[in-house]
């Protein structure tokens, strides 16, 4: 039965190439728009290379310092915060700690031979956990250790692009790299990242020098650090984070000179997308409820349209559908029909939406990412398993069953309500 009204439905969109046009148009628009909204989002918090433990991860990025004389002191965290504090809560399996330098505020470039330009980079220092907390696919050599770091030897771990800039090969493992005049070995080089990987995008990674960890206050708690701390197997998140708390709690309580907010920190790794400020939390609920408004208006909008197009059509076919009824036919089954009629109109339209969305996120990649969040991602390059996967497509087909039924159902049954005599009667 399905198959004949799949059919009739074929039949329906030759005989009616505008009507057609105009519906797989609207259902197209629509699902672009919201397959953006979802593909921007599972980018930012699906797990993705080199971010593959974003589940497992808890992020904590600031701190608010109160003193006495009601005067405060908000920024990140020192790396003697993180590293002797964060790192040794029960429960936290590893814990990596960096400091992003961008190309336009830092200053950071390779120095070339003579007769080459120096190569501007973006350049993060890190801890050795880094390596472990995400999970870098190595091209060549291995990364740098906490041995490393606590010998202060100066390591480099480079991107794929970077090695091929500086030496045209990507086996330099081993080889020295200058940068400001420092001298760096490299100890690998990864598959390229990114810029849409927040917490991970970089050019060039390399060791936190003991400069580099001094604290910006006497209490060796605000500094210019982020952490990102993963799980082990016999804890759970919400017990790191109460561990967390519960050891802020005893410091508030124990310490005269100051006070430390931690505005509900650690959080999940989704929600730490949204801590654009080092002295305010993010509004969760406002987040949630902004994104369900904005969903509400890009899938009932469109689906009210196309339900008033048939509407318009279910009018045209109310003789057609009275002499069914004279046959016999039930009205649960003549809306089945309008249904899988219009699904195949639906079907086309996700596919062209679902199309249309891949390529507005493919062309406009480096200033779209920055829609929902604070900005800061430039360069950014779109892999296959962003846009490809299980998660994608079944939102597409789930948006499209959605609006398939809500532009359908309603105005078969209003249609369906006159009496066989009525229909029977309409002159069309």
């Amino acid at each position: 039965m399905i198959k004949i009204y799949i059919r009739q439905a074929l039949t329906l969109i030759k005989q009616n190439k505008l009507y057609s046009f105009i519906y797989i148009m609207g259902t197209g628009l629509s699902v672009a728009l919201i397959m953006i909204v979802f593909i921007i989002y599972y980018i930012k918090f699906a797990p993705i290379y080199p971010e593959n433990n974003r589940n497992n991860t808890l992020v904590f990025k600031s701190i608010d310092k109160i003193d006495n004389q009601d005067s405060n002191s908000s920024g990140n965290l020192s790396y003697s915060l993180c590293s002797k504090v964060l790192g040794k809560i029960k429960g936290v399996k590893n814990i990596a700690i960096k400091e992003r330098f961008t190309k336009s505020g830092s200053g950071y470039v390779i120095n070339m031979p003579k007769g080459k330009d120096n190569i501007s980079v973006d350049l993060t220092l890190t801890n050795g956990d880094f390596w472990k907390v995400f999970t870098f696919n190595f091209i060549s050599g291995k990364p740098y250790t906490e041995a490393n770091i606590e010998a202060n030897n100066k390591c480099a771990v480079i991107c794929e692009s970077t090695a091929k800039a500086v030496y045209g090969s990507t086996n330099v493992a081993g080889r020295e790299l200058t940068i400001n005049g420092d001298r760096y070995k490299i100890s690998g080089v990864v598959e390229d990242v990114s810029a849409a990987m927040s917490a991970t995008y970089s050019e060039v990674w390399t060791t936190i020098s003991k400069e580099a960890m001094k604290s910006y206050d006497k209490d060796n708690l605000l500094g210019s650090y982020s952490c990102f701390m993963t799980i082990n197997e016999n804890s759970t998140k919400d017990e790191v984070r109460n561990e967390i708390q519960s050891y802020f709690k005893r410091l508030n309580n124990t310490n005269k000179n100051f006070k430390i907010n931690i505005m509900n920190q650690p959080d999940e790794y989704w929600q730490s997308t949204f801590r654009y400020w080092t002295n305010e939390g993010p509004n969760i609920n406002e987040i949630i409820t902004d994104f369900l408004i904005m969903m509400f208006a890009l899938l009932f909008v469109p689906a009210l349209n196309l339900c008033g197009l048939i509407s318009s059509r279910m009018e045209n076919r109310l003789c057609e559908m009275g002499i069914r009824k004279t046959f016999g036919a039930k009205k649960n089954s003549l809306i089945l029909q309008v249904v899988c009629e219009n699904l195949a109109l639906t079907a086309i339209g996700a596919v062209a939406g679902l199309v249309l969305s891949y390529l507005v996120v493919l062309i406009s990649s480096d200033w779209i990412l920055n829609i929902f969040s604070n900005g800061g991602a430039t360069n950014t390059h779109i892999t296959f398993n962003m846009l490809f996967n299980p998660i994608i497509i079944g939102i597409a087909i789930v948006i499209c069953m959605i609006l398939n039924l809500l532009s359908a159902v309603i105005p078969a049954s209003l249609s369906l309500r006159h009496n066989i005599i009525y229909s029977l009667n309409t002159k069309r």
